[in-house]
């Protein structure tokens, strides 16, 4: 086989195959937003743990399991309740599911309530996932397959790296407001 130069023309070329498949483009879509949703959670969560909870380095990374073990959890729901399909219906409850505890994490006072909201935002999460990874799975053609989960991780690591970018961005000071000449943190 020939040396390739230019690694990301084949990814580029496979992107541009798969954005006219109805079946495959939004569960790839999906699965890219969920990775850059739990990327850019991971990040937020240890600040939001240190600054707002006070919570030690050791407990931050007992809220982080809690989350990672319940997304398993979740994904392992999924897989039993779809009972060897593909049970697109868990896309749309995972993902009311995600948004629900992720705002009511917001108003988290306590590492117990955080940690409950975490484990059932992994829940969710993982009922969301697993439809979506399944269908890119089988709804790509046998010969493009490799090629298909190549584009898949492709634009979930872009998707990861994006979410340090957006991390970084919120985390740092504003310009200051004219009017009152105040700095604004989005923190």
């Amino acid at each position: 086989a020939p040396i390739v130069f230019n690694p990301f023309g084949s990814v580029i070329r496979t992107l541009r195959d798969i954005r006219r498949d109805t079946n495959v483009a939004p569960p790839l879509a999906g699965l890219a937003w969920f990775w850059f949703f739990g990327a850019f959670l991971q990040m937020t969560i240890l600040l939001f743990a240190k600054q707002r909870l006070g919570l030690s380095d050791t407990r931050t990374g007992l809220l982080l399991t809690v989350r990672a073990a319940s997304i398993g959890l979740g994904s392992l729901l999924a897989g039993r309740w779809s009972d060897k399909k593909i049970e697109i219906g868990l896309i749309p409850l995972g993902a009311v599911g995600m948004a629900v505890f992720m705002l009511d994490l917001s108003f988290a006072e306590t590492a117990a309530r955080a940690a409950a909201d975490l484990f059932c935002l992994g829940i969710f999460g993982g009922l969301f996932i697993v439809p979506q990874d399944a269908m890119v799975q089988h709804k790509s053609a046998d010969g493009e397959r490799g090629r298909v989960i190549a584009a898949s991780n492709f634009l979930i690591f872009s998707g990861i790296l994006l979410s340090s970018g957006a991390s970084w961005a919120l985390t740092q000071p504003l310009p200051e407001l004219a009017s009152g000449g105040l700095p604004l943190y989005v923190n």
